[in-house]
C-alpha cells in the first residue's frame, strides 16, 4: 500500500498559459513537462489584449473586431460579451468583482456631450456600476480606479485630489476627497485601505 503524503493541501491543478501570435489569442490547459493540450474552444482568437481575472478563473479578451468577451480558462465557455468599441486597457479589481475599461475617447456627434469611455463594470452581469469621461490615457497611471485587497475602498486621483468611494457602491459616487494641491500622482494601500500615499513634485520658489 503506497504511503499517503504528509502534506494536507491539495495539489495544484496545472498552470493554463495564454499565448498570443500573428493567428490571435489561444489559451493552454494541462501544460507539464510532457504535455500540452490547447483549449479546444479558445484556439486563435484574434484580439487586441487579454488579463486574467486575480484568480485565473476568467479571462478577458479585447477582440479585434471590437467587443470584449470574458471567457472561462478551464472550459474555454463564453461567460459573456460586451459591445464595446475601441478599447484600450482592461483591468480587474483585486477580488475579481469588476472589470474596469477604458475606451478610446470619440467626439460626440452634433458636439454634444462625450460618451463616458472609462467604465467601471460588474463581472457577474456586466452592469456599469460607475462610467467617467477621461480624455487621455496613461499606462503609468492606470488602472485609473484603483481598489484595496478587500474591495472595501476604491479611489480615483484626478486634478489635485483623491476622490475616494466605497467600493460596494461606487453608483453613489464620491465619499470623501482628499486634497493635494500639485499632487501628481497617488496609491491606495492594499490593506489596510486606510493609507493612502501621494506624489506632489517640490514647488519652485
Amino acid at each position: 500500500m503506497a504511503a499517503e503524503s504528509s502534506d494536507s493541501h491539495p495539489a495544484a491543478p496545472p498552470p493554463t498559459i495564454l499565448t498570443r501570435d500573428k493567428q490571435g489569442l489561444s489559451l493552454l490547459s494541462h501544460v507539464t513537462a510532457s504535455e500540452v493540450q490547447p483549449v479546444a474552444a479558445v484556439q486563435n482568437v484574434p484580439c487586441s489584449q487579454a488579463k486574467f481575472s486575480p484568480d485565473g478563473s476568467l479571462v478577458a479578451v479585447a477582440a479585434a473586431g471590437g467587443g470584449v468577451r470574458l471567457i472561462h480558462t478551464a472550459s474555454g465557455e463564453q461567460r459573456m460579451h460586451m459591445p464595446l468599441e475601441g478599447v484600450q486597457a482592461m483591468a480587474f479589481s483585486p477580488r475579481g468583482s469588476y472589470l474596469q475599461v477604458f475606451q478610446r475617447p470619440t467626439a460626440p456627434a452634433g458636439g454634444g456631450q462625450a460618451e463616458s469611455n472609462l467604465t467601471v463594470r460588474r463581472v457577474s452581469d456586466g452592469e456599469v456600476v460607475w462610467r467617467q469621461v477621461q480624455k487621455t490615457f496613461n499606462s503609468s497611471a492606470w488602472p485609473s480606479m484603483q481598489f484595496s485587497a478587500d474591495e472595501s475602498v476604491a479611489c480615483r486621483p484626478v486634478n489635485g485630489e483623491v476622490q475616494l468611494f466605497t467600493g460596494a457602491d461606487l453608483a453613489a459616487g464620491v465619499a470623501a476627497r482628499l486634497k493635494v494641491p500639485g499632487m501628481t500622482s497617488a496609491q491606495l494601500a492594499p490593506s489596510p485601505p486606510s493609507h493612502i500615499a501621494v506624489f506632489a513634485p517640490e514647488a519652485k520658489e
